[in-house]
């Protein structure tokens, strides 16, 4: 458990000195929203892509374990309860809208990206280029 806490840690703070030191995340330092959109560009969505495609691999994955799981159901059925693969289906299905469900509730809380370097509420734009 230890180790394990100690490589989630290495991991972070990994990360964390990535963003702090990142050269391109701060080449257009004249505003806030100019390294906000850098840092959005350059780190925050290259990761963002990574774990759309884990999640989107582990949604087929559970999905077809699910099927698996159905099929050794209906073979014995006092061996695999219905729900596992009931429940491996919900988690395979979450899993591959995930990427749609991420933009529903940012648009819901009230972000949504309006073009280069601007973060927009729904109330307005605090933050814009030129400002």
């Amino acid at each position: 458990m230890r180790s394990l806490l100690l490589r989630v840690g290495k991991f972070t703070l990994g990360i964390i000195a990535g963003i702090l030191f990142c050269t391109t995340c701060f080449a257009d330092t004249s505003t806030i929203s100019g390294i906000v959109s850098n840092m959005e560009n350059e780190m925050l969505e290259p990761i963002f892509n990574v774990i759309i495609s884990i999640a989107y691999l582990a949604g087929a994955g559970f999905v077809v374990a699910a099927i698996f799981k159905f099929k050794a159901h209906k073979d014995n059925p006092t061996q695999v309860t219905v729900g596992t693969p009931i429940m491996l289906l919900f988690v395979g299905i979450g899993l591959l809208f995930l990427p749609a469900i991420i933009t529903s509730v940012m648009h819901s809380i009230g972000f949504s990206s309006s073009g280069a370097g601007s973060v927009t509420f729904s109330s307005g734009t605090i933050f814009s280029q030129g400002s």
